[in-house]
């Protein structure tokens, strides 16, 4: 005869027992009922493991929890990946015993991977930002905490693939140190081998080896132009100027725009003169003069070109398609620049000729040299106010448009004028454009060119104001926070209470503070600084604090919270969602403290306001038909019970498994019961 304390027998017991009063399970049939769930996930069964496995989690069971949490993973489904969250994020903050910490944290960040591409294929691109930060946040947590893990090197290839994706090469490069520094992982270190090749110091006089590793990681090289520019200039170094020049000239292809892309064109002329290759050589000077006139590579590039007319190597020379004799070279590097009163009206009509066919971002080019040229005399002040007229003009009209990569070339190329400019509004829809093409740290490095600026002038407070919390705001999203310190620090020292987006400032404060603080800390001070909600900001920051003071089992706290929430008039309107929580809350905890009556009207009021979505809804009856079992109202119920059955709200699946369960329990203690009459009631 089976022995009924075997697993499956218990978890039969379970199934089929009365539910008046939830078990207490011991040690012994914990730990069965695991090997139970064990089993099952070996096999394959996930689904049979989640239900195995709920009388464990339901008691606190540390690895039935992670255990239930690998099986809903498994599943792979966005619902089964909700409850995975929720347990991974209950075994790393709820107990710091269950062993395989670093496992949570790997799955959780994995979990935010998934959710951040399947926003990214819907075009959500902030949730797609948010996700992916918050994948890298614990993914690095993870290395942070446990740096030996057995996940290490997965964490780190992980991180690699992200800042990849994201352009960001400084993260890209710091990954690559450390996988150099701690892994010994083959295929990792072949990874991080392009960074750490290049930065070797001194660098080894070995061709071979530098074309070797450029071969094998050319298409990754190619993504990073800083990149890109090390290694063309390690090839000049060691001699191999063709190779040099090839990779000089896929910067300039890939990367026109860029800063350094006059070092760039100027380097590859040099390596076709002196490779022999004159015409070439002449034609890229030439592209040098023509978009750099004003700078120092453009008065290299005449030098350049009148020494190789000089020796004969060239006999005509001509920049679109103006030419140039050899003394009319001479007589321009002899003056260093064109008169400038001349120069200037001529680059002004160019520039009004460019406008005028539509060749807007070609003029704007020509105004920025203008300007930067001939910053006095007569008309400086026109030139000036029409250059930055249809700068302003022309990024307004690619926001609207929504050509964000063109609002990326203009910032590129006009850095100098908007990063220090007070029409702060103009920067900051560069900055919105970013974030729209899932480029955070680019949004990022725009708001602090603006942050800098102001720290550098005086005035212009209340300008400044809303871009500067919008820079609070995204580094809060991105969970920047080494740099949020002290960025908070000294917003203070700007703006005070009486400033309009002080609320938003006390959001992003409380938000760190919440992230950077012990938890108890964190409630301890919020207990002793109570929170006003009198905005949106504020009521966001009770949620914030509410949720985990809930974590934290501080239920009177979280209660104070709520309660505090509800005294706002327009929170019903503004933060719906806090509204809701702070009701539903309260219904629990009277049916927490046994105050079954309370509880039962709250949930009923719940159920008549048709604001609640079904997920709540579907909760409220449940619990409703839960006080009728304490109450012994079996019939109620059950009949309540077979509604939920039949939610078909996605949100409500476990209510709804939750209510099958119940239904079939109790339908199994009436046969029960009826065996039970039948065989001491005589009638055998």
């Amino acid at each position: 005869m089976m022995s009924l304390t075997t697993p499956l027998m218990l978890w039969v017991l379970l199934l089929f027992q009365e539910p008046t009063i939830a078990p207490r399970l011991g040690p012994a049939e914990l730990d069965q009922l695991l090997a139970l769930g064990k089993e099952a996930y070996l096999a394959g069964n996930y689904r049979e493991t989640v239900d195995i496995l709920e009388p464990a989690v339901a008691a606190d069971h540390g690895l039935a929890m992670l255990l239930s949490a690998d099986a809903w993973y498994a599943l792979q489904t966005p619902e089964a990946f909700k409850k995975s969250r929720f347990l991974y994020e209950r075994c790393i903050y709820e107990d710091d015993s269950i062993p395989f910490a670093d496992h949570s944290y790997v799955r959780l960040a994995r979990i935010y991977i998934q959710e951040s591409e399947l926003a990214a294929s819907e075009n959500r691109n902030y949730d797609a930002v948010a996700y992916r930060e918050e994948a890298l946040f614990y993914l690095s947590r993870m290395l942070h905490k446990f740096p030996e893990s057995y996940f290490r090197d997965e964490v780190l290839a992980e991180i690699f693939d992200l800042a990849t994706e994201g352009r960001d090469f400084d993260q890209v490069s710091k990954t690559a140190e450390r996988i150099w520094a701690e892994s010994v992982d083959e295929h990792l270190l072949t990874r991080a081998e392009p960074i750490m090749f290049i930065r070797q110091d001194p660098f080894p006089d070995d061709p071979a080896a530098l074309a070797a590793t450029f071969d094998r990681h050319a298409d990754f090289i190619r993504g990073f132009p800083e990149l890109l520019f090390a290694y063309a200039a390690r090839f000049e170094e060691l001699g191999d100027l063709a190779r040099s020049a090839e990779l000089y000239l896929d910067i300039i292809n890939l990367w026109p725009n860029r800063e350094d892309s006059a070092q760039s064109l100027l380097a590859l002329a040099d390596l076709n003169r002196r490779l022999g290759h004159y015409e070439s050589a002449a034609f890229l000077y030439g592209l040098v003069m023509l978009d750099h006139p004003h700078g120092e590579a453009g008065s290299q590039a005449i030098l350049e070109v009148a020494e190789m007319m000089a020796r004969g190597q060239v006999r005509e020379f001509e920049v679109d398609s103006r030419p140039y004799t050899y003394a009319e070279l001479v007589d321009t590097i002899r003056h260093s620049r064109l008169d400038p009163v001349v120069r200037a009206r001529y680059n002004f009509q160019v520039a009004l000729l460019e406008a005028g066919f539509g060749n807007v971002e070609t003029a704007l080019i020509i105004l920025r040299n203008l300007v930067a040229d001939y910053d006095r005399g007569p008309y400086a002040g026109l030139y000036r106010t029409f250059y930055e007229q249809l700068l302003y003009t022309t990024i307004d009209s690619r926001f609207d448009a929504g050509d964000d990569w063109a609002l990326d070339r203009i910032y590129t190329q006009h850095r100098q004028t908007l990063a220090f400019t007070t029409e702060v509004r103009y920067p900051r829809k560069v900055a919105e454009a970013y974030l729209r093409l899932d480029l955070p740290s680019s949004a990022l490095q725009v708001y602090e060119n603006m942050w800098n600026f102001k720290q550098s002038i005086t005035g212009f407070e209340l300008a400044f104001e809303e871009p500067l919390t919008d820079y609070l705001m995204l580094l809060n999203q991105m969970r920047r926070d080494e740099k949020l310190s002290f960025r908070l620090t000294e917003y203070a020292g700007l703006y005070g209470p009486s400033d309009r987006f002080h609320p938003q400032y006390l959001f992003v404060k409380t938000m760190y503070e919440s992230r950077s603080m012990e938890p108890e800390a964190f409630l301890d001070q919020v207990e002793e600084n109570p929170i006003p909600v009198r905005n949106i900001y504020e009521a966001r920051r009770v949620r914030r604090a509410a949720v985990m003071a809930q974590e934290a089992e501080r239920p009177e706290l979280a209660e104070s919270l709520y309660q505090t929430a509800a005294k706002w008039p327009e929170l019903e309107t503004a933060l719906p969602v806090l509204w809701r929580e702070g009701r539903l809350f309260e219904a629990d905890r009277l049916f927490s403290l046994g105050n079954y009556n309370d509880s039962r009207n709250a949930y009923e009021a719940i159920l008549a306001d048709m604001r609640y979505d079904g997920a709540d809804r579907d909760w409220a009856y449940l619990q409703i038909a839960r006080l009728f079992e304490l109450d012994g109202s079996i019939k109620q119920s059950l009949r309540i019970y077979g509604q939920i059955v039949y939610s078909e709200d996605k949100d409500s699946v476990p209510y709804t498994l939750f209510a099958e369960r119940r239904l079939k329990s109790l339908a199994a203690a009436k046969v029960l019961e009826a065996k039970e009459e039948e065989l001491f009631g005589g009638t055998f």
